[in-house]
């Protein structure tokens, strides 16, 4: 896996609001919920309906997943992303 290591959570995550709640009961549930932030190639539209938007933390994770090529994170998908790369790439050879 690239970008953060799982195993070593940098400390905004336990501010997060997609961080699981007390509403999840089993596995299954943490998955799906998981899932949500991992489904193929997500559209504008779908991104709508997570908790970016009122996200405390959402500058920090967009840095953290900066470079993940899968999920949603600071509420921009992988695509956004790539995008958001292509123009940073191509600002850098014209300035």
């Amino acid at each position: 896996m690239s970008g953060i290591d799982l195993a070593e959570r940098p400390e905004w995550h336990q501010h997060a609001a997609c961080r699981p709640g007390s509403d999840i009961n089993t596995e299954a549930e943490l998955q799906e919920h998981v899932a949500a932030f991992y489904a193929g190639n997500l559209g504008r539209h779908q991104v709508k309906g997570l908790p970016c938007d009122e996200c405390s933390v959402r500058a920090e994770c967009a840095a953290d997943g900066w470079g993940e090529i899968y999920g949603v994170w600071g509420g921009a998908t992988a695509r956004d992303r790539r995008r958001a790369r292509r123009e940073a790439r191509r600002n850098e050879r014209t300035a």
